[in-house]
């Protein structure tokens, strides 16, 4: 795993373990497209304070929130 992986904040499959704004540890997954019957894009949210800690669009997820590097993230 990558010194700027942060491993706190989320699991090795880069899931959310806990919300590294407000510390929450419950999340709700949210629908943003659906194309062709199909969700392309959804994000994740903390149920606490709403605060996004990951998105998903199109087969890839977006790594850059479990991403520490001072030069990248959200």
């Amino acid at each position: 795993m990558s010194e700027w992986f942060d491993s706190e904040n989320y699991n090795s499959d880069a899931s959310p373990k806990k919300c590294k704004y407000c510390g929450g540890i419950h999340f709700l997954e949210m629908t943003k497209a659906v194309d062709s019957g199909y969700t392309s894009e959804f994000e994740i949210v903390c149920w606490s304070c709403s605060a996004t800690v990951a998105y998903w669009a199109y087969g890839s997820y977006d790594p850059c929130f479990a991403n520490l590097h001072p030069t990248e993230g959200p």
